[in-house]
Order: structure tokens, then C-alpha cells, then sequence
């Protein structure tokens, strides 16, 4: 059980998932967070600092303070795996909220892993524009990964090519073989 469980934590918390919280939030709170890279990037920064804790809502899900996933735009995986964690998973706490919806709280405590960490972060952002690049504005779009990814991990302290680099899994390509230079 420990196993599976874990698998689908990693799902839940991994970069597909943290792909649509992302859309959510740029595409509610646009004008805030949107205004340009590095504003963009200081959101994400932000977010790799915030605890994972998954909130099971009557409309969707939470799995850190400011990332919420909406069912509705959910995979049949996601709510597969949110099926699968109520079902299992005796630690939780209930709860209702202002507006009479309930809301079930769990606590990883199998997992020493508190935050979502940035590589997910981050191919989940990539995963987010490289779904919005067509043809025609694929090379402004990952021009403007490139930018933010650089303002992120300078602000990190962390590798451009080991954070690019986990990206590659999801089909990032440098135009200039960035990630083949790095090694």
C-alpha cells in the first residue's frame, strides 16, 4: 500500500498536475502574475517555498496555498488518483468552510518531502506554455520559459541545465542545445 500510495502523491504533487493549477491561477489572477517574467518568476518562486498539503474540496483540489485544481479540468488520471486517496487513506481532517462546503484535509506523514519543489514547479510551467505554443509563437513562447526559468533559479541559487535539464523528460529542446552544453 505504502508503495502505490507514494506513486500517487508523486502524481498528484507532479508536474501534470501542478501544469493546470498554474493555467488556474494565470488565467484568473492574469494581470498580477502575468505583467511580465519577472513577475511570473517571483510568483514561482513563491510557490517553491509553500508547504504541500493536499485539500480535497467540493470543487476541486488543493496541494499548496496558492495551487488549485478545479475537477472539472482535471485528467480521468488526477481524479483517479484523488479516488483512490479517499479510499484509502485513513489521515485526514473534515472540515467546513465559510460557505457550507466540505473539505478534507490530508497529512502526508509518510513522505519527509514538505514542499512541491522547484523542479516540478518548473516542468509544470513548461508543460503549461509548451500546450499553449503552436507554430507560430513556439519560439517567443520558449524564449519566455528561457527568461523565466533564468530569473528563477538565479533568485534559487540553483543550475539553469539541472533545472532545464529535468524539463527535457517532457520535451523541452533548446534551440542551441543548452541542456547538452551543461553536461
Amino acid at each position: 500500500m505504502s508503495e502505490q500510495y507514494n506513486t500517487v502523491l508523486a502524481r498528484i504533487y507532479g508536474p501534470h498536475t501542478i501544469k493546470l493549477a498554474l493555467l488556474c491561477v494565470l488565467t484568473v489572477k492574469k494581470n498580477r502574475h502575468t505583467n511580465s517574467p519577472s513577475s511570473l518568476a517571483s510568483f514561482i518562486n513563491t510557490i517553491t517555498f509553500e508547504s504541500r498539503k493536499l485539500v480535497i474540496t467540493e470543487d476541486g483540489i488543493r496541494i499548496t496555498k496558492s495551487l488549485f485544481i478545479p475537477f472539472n479540468i482535471m485528467t480521468a488520471d488526477i481524479l483517479e488518483d484523488i479516488s483512490y486517496i479517499l479510499e484509502i487513506e485513513p489521515n485526514r481532517n473534515i472540515f467546513v468552510d465559510a460557505d457550507n462546503k466540505n473539505n478534507v484535509v490530508y497529512r502526508d506523514k509518510i513522505s519527509d518531502i514538505n514542499v512541491l519543489g522547484i523542479g516540478n514547479i518548473v516542468c509544470g510551467l513548461f508543460l503549461l506554455i509548451k500546450g499553449l505554443s503552436r507554430n507560430k509563437n513556439q519560439i517567443y513562447l520558449m524564449a519566455f520559459f528561457d527568461t523565466v526559468v533564468s530569473k528563477i533559479v538565479f533568485e534559487q541559487r540553483v543550475e539553469f541545465c539541472n533545472i532545464v535539464g529535468m524539463c527535457v523528460d517532457y520535451g523541452y529542446v533548446s534551440k542551441k542545445n543548452t541542456v547538452a552544453l551543461c553536461t
